[in-house]
């Protein structure tokens, strides 16, 4: 199950019934006119059996077509056509009329679409996905979300007609206006949504969109009188396509935190499509970035565009704490342009512990010039080489591809395709036909449209970290059993259940933080020193963490021999809190992200209880 599934019962449909409504929208037409065909022509060989050679052809056709307004057809030189009617004919007075039916119902919900569309929303979608904006990012998520399962709903003001053609035969509701107006989303269902998800294309846009969301629901304008207690939240994903900004914004809900006993009733998370794209590189090619046989991978990159850089951040941060030791490093090489501007000292001052991680070279390499010499791709002591392609078009990078290929022979290549249209590119189609094994491609808006990519937000990640520090903690004390024992199991095959419950820990460690006056903001310093948790600090969340699990764990009706008060709790179980508390800020640094100390009023006011009197605290 994906995260958006866990927000209330997904009903899924079988891939049986996917494939039967996607035929009924994509030939309903064709089949009710085949229907007529048949019908006719059974009515046709009925009226042929029963008169025989007595009425002419064009009789018989004009009673056949009667047939489709009426049952029998009187002819005053032969009679009433009475019983038994032949079998053929029987099928056709029957069949005939209900073609019409179906037809004359079929050219009413066509012709009056959108009060149908807002009629089934309103009586069959409950705890549904709404999606805004129908573009290219748009059409793959709902695509994606509909294969797993999840009720989709569409709001675009234009809607192109090859997306909504798709939608059709996926029987998805399209609301077609402006998804900033409130008749529409009201319209599209938002009151009893689960989740929410604004990729228009416009940064502006799609926070208007959260921001009128969070609006209806908080003022509960859009809810039905059935839905007046909410008992799950709206999870709204607003696209941002300024990396850095949209950095800063998840940071800000990251760290914000909510007074009072509830959770909110809508959580807004701010996603950059692309910017998790490095992350699930990492991820697919894993084995290109392991140590094999004590020698350190080579990675080389060619290209100009951005995530070829970050790539190599992350490949770097991983080795880092991989490797504490710093006995060896990653290598890796940036074949750029000469006009690139890139320099190793400018790569230092913004990633001061880069070179602590990776052997970084730079090499000025015109790759479509074929007369310009390439650069040995020989490392000393350096392993497997793999060769990742990023340009912006793809053009250019079909031709650095092809040459790095046939220049070096045998060596994995990898082409990031970052265009926003070609699902099947040009490269696929060239590597195919001539067997280039070596090359394979990386279509980055498919992967990052996947559900699991998408709804890799900031908080997400600080429930992998958690996970992450349970599993070492459990290796450390002998304990770990992925076989027996679900929870130990990695995040990718873990139940969703277990998901859950990492990431309601990941709110509730949030807002300790925030309580203490600490917030998680993003860097792209990994090596930063641990922020300085006083001991005092340390137990009083630990403490505040085990009595929200144990809300938590009363509210979902879970039972455990450690549902008990802190006071009762045994001292390893207590240990356990105490070391996930010490541990978080050193697993978050592995993603980006550190923990720093921020002023703020609640944490004077924390700060001037735990050194005052007893009986004088404020």
């Amino acid at each position: 199950m994906v995260p958006f599934e866990r927000i209330g019962r997904v009903i899924k449909r079988s891939d049986l019934l996917r494939a039967v409504r996607r035929l009924r929208t994509r030939y309903r037409w064709p089949a009710l006119g085949l229907l007529v065909l048949v019908f006719f022509a059974l009515a046709l060989w009925g009226y042929k059996q029963k008169y025989g050679n007595q009425v002419s052809w064009p009789d018989l056709v004009w009673a056949a077509l009667a047939v489709f307004g009426d049952t029998t057809t009187i002819y005053p030189a032969h009679g009433v056509l009475l019983p038994p009617y032949p079998a053929a004919l029987q099928v056709a007075r029957f069949g005939a009329p209900l073609t019409l039916i179906l037809g004359g119902l079929s050219a009413v919900v066509t012709a009056f679409s959108e009060p149908f569309t807002l009629l089934q929303i309103r009586l069959f979608r409950r705890r549904h996905l709404i999606v805004c904006g129908l573009g290219q990012f748009g059409q793959r998520l709902v695509e994606a979300f509909d294969d797993r399962g999840q009720r989709v709903v569409v709001v675009d003001a234009e809607p192109n007609r090859t997306a909504l053609a798709s939608c059709r035969e996926r029987s998805i509701p399209v609301v077609a206006g402006d998804a900033t107006s409130e008749e529409v989303l009201r319209g599209a269902g938002i009151g009893r949504a689960a989740t929410l998800v604004a990729v228009c294309g416009n940064d502006n846009l799609n926070a208007e969109i959260g921001m009128m969301a969070h609006r209806l629901i908080e003022h509960g304008d859009a809810i039905p009188r059935g839905f007046r207690r909410r008992t799950r939240r709206l999870q709204g994903f607003i696209q941002v396509g300024n990396d850095g900004l949209c950095q800063v914004l998840e940071s800000a809900t990251v760290s914000a935190f909510s007074a009072g006993p509830g959770l909110p009733a809508v959580e807004i998370h701010y996603v950059n499509v692309f910017h998790s794209g490095p992350h699930i590189l990492l991820r697919k090619y894993r084995e290109c970035f392991a140590e094999q046989d004590g020698r350190s991978p080579h990675t080389v990159i060619v290209g100009t565009d951005p995530i070829g850089m970050r790539l190599v951040v992350g490949a770097a941060r991983l080795w880092y704490f991989d490797h504490p030791r710093h006995d060896s490093r990653l290598q890796v090489t940036l074949l750029l342009p000469p006009d690139s501007g890139v320099k190793a000292e400018d790569l230092s001052r913004r990633y001061p512990h880069l070179q602590e991680a990776c052997d970084l070279r730079i090499e000025a390499v015109d790759i479509t010039d074929l007369h310009s010499p390439l650069p040995s791709l020989e490392r000393k002591g350096s392993g497997k080489t793999t060769v990742f392609v990023c340009f912006p078009d793809e053009a250019t990078s079909l031709e650095a591809a092809l040459r790095m290929s046939k220049e070096f022979p045998g060596v994995q290549i990898v082409t990031i395709n970052t265009e926003r249209s070609a699902r099947f590119t040009l490269l696929d189609m060239v590597a195919k036909d001539q067997s280039l094994t070596a090359i394979t491609t990386f279509p980055l808006l498919d992967n990052v449209c996947r559900p699991e990519n998408f709804v890799d937000t900031l908080h997400e990640q600080i429930a992998k970290a958690l996970h992450e520090i349970f599993l070492n903690n459990r290796r450390a004390d002998g304990t770990y059993d992925p076989q027996k024992r679900p929870t130990h199991r990695v995040w990718e095959e873990l139940p969703e259940e277990g998901r859950e419950s990492n990431r309601a820990s990941a709110r509730g460690y949030r807002g300790h933080l925030a309580q203490f006056g600490y917030k998680v903001v993003t860097t792209d310093d990994w090596d930063i020193p641990m922020p300085p948790f006083s001991a005092d600090e340390v137990d009083r969340m630990a403490v505040m963490e085990h009595e929200r699990w144990c809300r938590w764990m009363r509210s979902t009706r879970r039972k455990s021999p450690s549902l008990v008060p802190w006071e009762r709790l045994p001292d390893s179980e207590k240990a356990k809190n105490y070391q996930i508390i010490r541990e978080l800020p050193k697993e978050l640094a592995r993603l980006g992200l550190t923990v720093v100390k921020e002023v703020t009023e609640t944490g004077r006011r924390i700060e001037a209880a735990a050194v005052a009197p007893s009986g004088d605290r404020p």
